[in-house]
Order: structure tokens, then C-alpha cells, then sequence
């Protein structure tokens, strides 16, 4: 009978230990302890049961994964533990592990996410004291955001320092980028501490560099850190880009432009050269730009420059070549005006309208070696759009004045006179729209031999309406008209004139055209005018051995008036040196007066009149009139009875004029009483004595 109530005894306690997983207690809550452990206050085991686990800990060991430790109960309640029973929450997930299990990893759970759990041992007698770990522990989730430190540059290296602060989520790696050429670099974590640095190599010294860094781990990367300052890496500057130019007075002007991504140069180096290389002279100076003054006149020489900076001279800049002006200018060779340039029809450039910003490269044909400027009349014709024409040499920089206005469905032309690049080619710049571009050789310029010029303003040659130099009355359809200088100019050798024409009142849309009178009718023109218009353009025309020209007119009737500008003669005069156009004038901002052109006339006085100077070549443009008129252009103290330009109200309209000018360099332009317009005035040249 004992026997058999012991046996019964021991069964009701196995049951009662299998059924005490079940049964809830009292717990009291624990808190992380140092390192991956957490010890919290265990509650007083029931008597029979396990106390609560010891030295419970719980951390995130991979994606998704918290690993739980702890230890064994201090007290077993006087039985072996034969088990443990973890609860994760959320969720309630629960797994139970064996007696000798001091560690469980909980898998697949969320990125980023807080958990709780619980540990408790069990034993024969039934289920001890639950560890509470109330402290919620949080998966790994993306890296914290890394902060970009100190960046140095030198030479041609940079150095990126960087630094982080969490370490919630571990970090792998890193990817540093240069922000300038998407330029990356992966670095590994360091196994100490929390700032890493990498250098790059090989940097572009010509632009600034700026980096920024992102940290990533196996659940992806941190957001990109701020960008570091811009810095730039330190190397001999590379050759600056160098330009030149001729002076009216007959220095020689070079510029040229800072390296791209220094800003520590110390000074530039600019050197003259002999076409064989040999140095003539080198000047040292911390600006942009220098003047060689003194230079034999005549001789091309070639011009070089080069910056120091930190470590000192970089390489020398591409050689630029600039001829000087001889002591009198440039004499003047007028030819029978010949068609260069055609794009209707595919001369000179392709068979096509002009485009956009499109660049016609127009090599003039037959010119004899040394020749320093050509002369064309230029047409624009079948606009699209309002636009204007540019004209300048080849290899030098495009200037900022314009030579030819037109407007859709106008057929306008313009004097110019042009420098030849060293290939002897000429640039075209169309700017708006498309347009068929027209180009007449008219005469060249050379240092030695050919004509010089005599100004003589304010001589009427022609008037079809007065009866001046012709019988009155329209000149018709195929009509030819003559024309000379010898006897007003006084000269017994004039070769060519420079002559203002004007067409008024035309009957139908035509153009005209002068030309030596012993030679053929050239198929070039040099005014083109729409029936009821006014038009003016300057014209230099070749004369016959007797000093004679004709004018020939296209079609319809319509009047003609010529104004004698200049006379060039041999031996006799002043030569020209042409310039790059320089604008001089613009009321439009208050360049060189105030405000528009009234009934007062204006004065302006012409910068860098070279000494010698005779006579200057201008091009006027009137924009904005308020109503119809004209303009006339003169020496400072005359008034010429001849006009440069007529206009239409609101309408652009540019000629070209060459006016007497003294030392002082003052130029006098006047409009009707009651007319307003604003002026812009480009200085093309000088005739120098």
C-alpha cells in the first residue's frame, strides 16, 4: 500500500512539472546589462521551480536575426533544469530549447523593427521565474548617414576624410564619390573606430572637386552624406588660351584667360617671338594682358604666354602670329567688283541658307600673299527671321559689333571691310534664323604699293533729281549713268573712290551696280532697294585710267544720289589699318551718350586714335526712330549736307561711312529736328598718314 501511494505521488509531480509550461507567475522586468548581457532583479523562485535565468542578453547577429543568451538559473528548486522556454513579441513566438541550449537566434524577422522577449527554465517540480527583457532590442536596418570631414588636395591627389556616429546597424562599406566626374571609390569599414579616409589619384586640375559619401550593409545604403567643400588640386597651371590684336596706333595688344580651376596664379609670363623661334622680349606681370609697344613696323612676330603657381611655370600657350602695322598704313588695290560668295547658288560656301549661329568659312580667291584686309560689299537676302550678319578673320576672336541688319523679306547690303586670317580666309556669323548670304570683292589691302586715301566729305557727285552730274530724271530699267573723281578730288592719279549711293523712289524692286567705266557689267551689286524705300550703303569703286565710273541700274526707274566719301590715289594720302571692331557708341545703354539722338547733335570722341590718323571708318546702325529720317555723319567742326543713312521709323538700318578726324579724334552725328533714334557707332579702321 506505501509502495503504491509513492508511485502515485511521483506521477503527480512529472504531470505537474509537464503542466507548469502553462501556468503564469509573478515576474519582475530586467534591464540590459554591459556588452551582449543583460543580468536583471530575479524574482523568488517558487518553492520547487528554477529561479529565473541569469546573464540574459539579446543583440541583432545578422538580417533579420536577434540572437537571446543566458545562463543557467542560480537556483535549480532542488531539481535538474529540463528546459527553457523563449517567447519573442511581438508576435508571441515561442520555441522551447534544452536544458544544456544557452542561445537561440530568432530568423526571418523584419528589417528595422523593435522586439521584447522572455526566458524562462523549468523543472521537474514544474515552471520557474520568466527573465522579462522589457528593454525592446532593434534589427539591423539601413547605416546610419556618414558626415564628410576634412578634404585636402595636392598635387594632384586628394584625400577624403569621413566620419559616423550610430552604430545601431553595421556597416560594411562605403562608397565615396566625387561629385564632379561620378568618380567612385569603395572603402571597407576599419575594424576600429569610426572615421575612415581614402585618396584619389590622378585629379582633373582644371575643375573643382566636391564629394559626398554613403555607407551600406547587407539591407542597403544610408542616405548620401552632405557635400564637402569644392577644392582643387594643385599642379603647374595649365596654358592659358592667349589672343592679340593690332592697335590703331600700331602696338601690339595680347590677352589671354585664366587656366580653368586656378585660382593661386601667381604671374604670367608673355614672351615676343621671331618667326625662327628666338626670343625677342618676355614680360613678367600679375594681369590679363600686355602691350608691346615699339615693335618694328611690317614684321610679324609670334606671342606666347605661360602662368606660375604653387610648384611654378606651367606650359607655354599655343603661339599666336600678329603682323604690325607699317608707318602709313596699308596701301589700297581696287578691283572690278567680283562674286565670291553666293550661297543661293553654291559659291564659295555650300548650295544652302545660312543657319542659326552658323559660320560661313570663306577663303577669298586670287589674293596676293601678305594681304591684310579685303573689301566686300555684303548682302543678306531671303531672312527668315530679323537677324544680323558678323565678319571677322579666321583665328581671331569674334567681335561683339555687328555689319549687316536685315529683316524677312528685306534684301539688304553693307560695306565692310574685313582683315584676312593667315590662311587668308574671312568668318561669317549669321545670328537668327536662316539667310542667304551674298559677298562682292570690291579691292584688298597690301603693306607696300596700292593706293592711299584722301577724305573729301560732302561732295555731290550725282543727283538724278537735281540734275547733278547727269540729266534729270529717274534712271530706268538697264540705264547707265557715269561718274568721276579727278577733278573734284584734285588728284591726277585717283584709282577708286569711296562713294555714298543712294536709290530713292524706285518703281519696282532693283539694285545697282558700279563698275570702272572701260570695264564689262560684273554680275555683283552694290545697293539693293525695294520700289518706294530709300536706301544708302557706301561703295569703294574701281576708276577707269581716266578716273571715270559707271552705275548701272537693274530694273524699273528710280533715282539715284552720290556722295563723294574718299578718294584714293597713289602716293597720296593715308593708308588704312583696320582694326577689330570695336563698338564705340551705343545710346541704347549709354555707351558713348546718354541717351537717343535728338535735333542736338552729338559728339563722340573715338578712344586709341593712332597718331598720323586721317580718317576713320565707322559703322552706324539707327534703331527705334520714332518717325522717318536720316542721318548725317561729320568732322567735329563741319557740317556735311550729305547723309549716311536713311531710315524708317522703328526700323534697323546700318552703313558704313569713313569720316576726317584730327588728333583729338571727335566725330559729330546728327538727325531732323523732331526725329529721335538711337545710335550705335563700331570703329572698323583708321586711315594713317
Amino acid at each position: 500500500m506505501l509502495e503504491r501511494t509513492t508511485r502515485t505521488i511521483w506521477m503527480a509531480t512529472v504531470l505537474m512539472s509537464l503542466l507548469a509550461w502553462g501556468q503564469p507567475h509573478a515576474a519582475t522586468a530586467a534591464g540590459p546589462g554591459d556588452g551582449l548581457a543583460a543580468t536583471g532583479v530575479r524574482s523568488e523562485a517558487l518553492v520547487g521551480t528554477p529561479s529565473a535565468p541569469r546573464e540574459v542578453g539579446i543583440e541583432a547577429t545578422a538580417r533579420g536575426a536577434l540572437t537571446v543568451r543566458w545562463a543557467s538559473p542560480e537556483d535549480d528548486g532542488g531539481a535538474p533544469v529540463t528546459g527553457y522556454r523563449l517567447v519573442l513579441n511581438p508576435g508571441a513566438r515561442s520555441v522551447l530549447v534544452g536544458p544544456d541550449a544557452r542561445t537561440y537566434t530568432f530568423t526571418g524577422l523584419a528589417d528595422d523593427s523593435e522586439y521584447t522577449f522572455s526566458v524562462t527554465a523549468a523543472n521537474s517540480l514544474g515552471q520557474g521565474v520568466p527573465y522579462e527583457y522589457y528593454w525592446p532590442t532593434r534589427t539591423w536596418g539601413l547605416p546610419a548617414t556618414p558626415a564628410v570631414g576634412r578634404v585636402t588636395a595636392y598635387r594632384t591627389t586628394v584625400n577624403v576624410e569621413w566620419y559616423w556616429t550610430s552604430t545601431s546597424s553595421p556597416i560594411d562599406d562605403f562608397v565615396v564619390t566625387d561629385l564632379s566626374t561620378r568618380r567612385s571609390l569603395i572603402v571597407p569599414r576599419p575594424a576600429q573606430g569610426r572615421t575612415a579616409t581614402v585618396l584619389f589619384d590622378s585629379m582633373d586640375p582644371t575643375i573643382g572637386h566636391s564629394f559626398v559619401v554613403t555607407a551600406r550593409n547587407v539591407v542597403g545604403s544610408s542616405d548620401t552624406s552632405g557635400p564637402s567643400e569644392t577644392v582643387y588640386v594643385t599642379t603647374e597651371p595649365q596654358a592659358p588660351v592667349i589672343t592679340g590684336e593690332i592697335r590703331p596706333n600700331g602696338d601690339v595688344f595680347v590677352s589671354w584667360l585664366r587656366p580653368l580651376g586656378y585660382d593661386r596664379i601667381d604671374l604670367y609670363e608673355v614672351c615676343q617671338h621671331r618667326l625662327d623661334g628666338a626670343t625677342v622680349r618676355c614680360q613678367r606681370t600679375r594681369y590679363g594682358d600686355w602691350t608691346f609697344t615699339d615693335s618694328r613696323a611690317g614684321q610679324t612676330f609670334g606671342y606666347t604666354v605661360r602662368a606660375s603657381g604653387e610648384l611654378g611655370f606651367g606650359p607655354v600657350s599655343q603661339e599666336i602670329r600678329l603682323t604690325t602695322s607699317t608707318g602709313f598704313g596699308s596701301g589700297y588695290h581696287p578691283v572690278t567688283p567680283r562674286r565670291v560668295l553666293d550661297t543661293r547658288y553654291g559659291t564659295g560656301a555650300p548650295k544652302r541658307a545660312v543657319g542659326p549661329g552658323e559660320i560661313v568659312n570663306l577663303l577669298v580667291p586670287s589674293l596676293p600673299a601678305g594681304t591684310r584686309t579685303v573689301t566686300l560689299n555684303l548682302t543678306a537676302t531671303g531672312s527668315t527671321a530679323s537677324t544680323y550678319l558678323q565678319a571677322w578673320a579666321s583665328g581671331s576672336v569674334r567681335p561683339a559689333a555687328s555689319n549687316l541688319n536685315v529683316a524677312p523679306g528685306q534684301t539688304v547690303a553693307s560695306l565692310v571691310t574685313v582683315p584676312v586670317g593667315s590662311d587668308g580666309r574671312i568668318l561669317l556669323r549669321n545670328n537668327t534664323g536662316f539667310v542667304q548670304v551674298i559677298a562682292d570683292l570690291a579691292g584688298y589691302t597690301t603693306p607696300t604699293g596700292g593706293s592711299v586715301a584722301v577724305a573729301h566729305p560732302g561732295t555731290r557727285l550725282v543727283d538724278t533729281r537735281t540734275g547733278i552730274g547727269t540729266l534729270p530724271g529717274k534712271l530706268r530699267a538697264g540705264g547707265t549713268l557715269s561718274f568721276g573723281a579727278q577733278s573734284e578730288a584734285g588728284y591726277p592719279e585717283p584709282t577708286a573712290v569711296i562713294v555714298n549711293i543712294t536709290a530713292t523712289g524706285a518703281t519696282s524692286r532693283t539694285h545697282l551696280t558700279a563698275y570702272p567705266s572701260n570695264a564689262t557689267q560684273p554680275t555683283a551689286s552694290n545697293l539693293n532697294v525695294a520700289a518706294g524705300e530709300t536706301v544708302a550703303n557706301l561703295a569703294v569703286v574701281r576708276l577707269d585710267d581716266r578716273g571715270h565710273a559707271d552705275l548701272t541700274n537693274f530694273a524699273g526707274e528710280t533715282h539715284v544720289i552720290i556722295d563723294l566719301v574718299a578718294v584714293y590715289a597713289v602716293d597720296t594720302g593715308a593708308g588704312f589699318i583696320a582694326t577689330a571692331p570695336t563698338r564705340a557708341m551705343d545710346t541704347r545703354i549709354g555707351l558713348g551718350a546718354p541717351g537717343a539722338v535728338g535735333s542736338t547733335p552729338v559728339s563722340l570722341a573715338l578712344p586709341d586714335v593712332p597718331l598720323g590718323a586721317r580718317a576713320v571708318m565707322l559703322r552706324t546702325t539707327v534703331t527705334g526712330a520714332n518717325r522717318s529720317g536720316y542721318m548725317q555723319t561729320h568732322p567735329e567742326f563741319s557740317l556735311s549736307g550729305a547723309s549716311t543713312l536713311n531710315f524708317r521709323a522703328q526700323q534697323t538700318v546700318g552703313n558704313s561711312t569713313v569720316v576726317p578726324v584730327d588728333a583729338r579724334g571727335v566725330v559729330r552725328f546728327s538727325v531732323p529736328e523732331g526725329v529721335q533714334a538711337h545710335l550705335i557707332v563700331d570703329v572698323a579702321g583708321y586711315y594713317r598718314r
